[in-house]
């Protein structure tokens, strides 16, 4: 029966997944609001899912394997990777730091950045793609070449 309890549990509960997306799933460019950045990666990634899961279902999901192995964050913090806009890590540093945790070649993109300060130019980690099939097992990225690859041998993980 639908009535105020229920709706205060189904309201607790998005505001629950609201919090686990907002800390695994974050909108690291800052732009728009969060509900704008998932609304995005639903019909990016998620859209062809939905005769599997709907979107809340999705979402857990996602959060759900952050829990289990997939803190990119955490990896590169626990592999020291510094945190910053100062100094740059290795490319190839960041990778097997993350080959090494998920076992599985990712594919990381990123993002070109000028220092305000220096005027120098420098590539952000933007992306980091891991690739599940349908039963969400992890697999390796398949190669790519795109214009939006990291290109620079150092990058900065912000």
């Amino acid at each position: 029966m639908w009535g105020p309890s229920l709706y205060r549990d189904v309201e607790s509960h998005l505001v629950v997944s609201q919090l686990r997306l907002f800390l695994c799933w974050p909108n690291v460019e800052r732009t728009g609001n969060n509900q704008g950045f998932w609304a995005g990666e639903w019909h990016r990634h998620g859209g062809c899912s939905e005769l599997q899961y709907d979107q809340l279902r999705y979402f857990e999901l996602a959060a759900d394997l952050y829990d289990q192995h997939f803190d990119i964050f955490g990896v590169l913090t626990r592999a020291s990777v510094p945190r910053s806009y100062v100094n740059s890590v290795p490319l190839a540093t960041t990778n097997s730091s993350i080959i090494a945790n998920t076992t599985k070649v990712p594919v990381l993109t990123c993002r070109w950045y000028q220092d305000p300060a220096s005027g120098g130019w420098g590539e952000i980690l933007k992306e980091v793609f891991l690739y599940l099939d349908k039963q969400f097992v992890l697999i390796d990225c398949p190669p790519r070449n795109s214009y939006n690859d990291c290109i620079s041998p150092d990058i900065y993980f912000v």
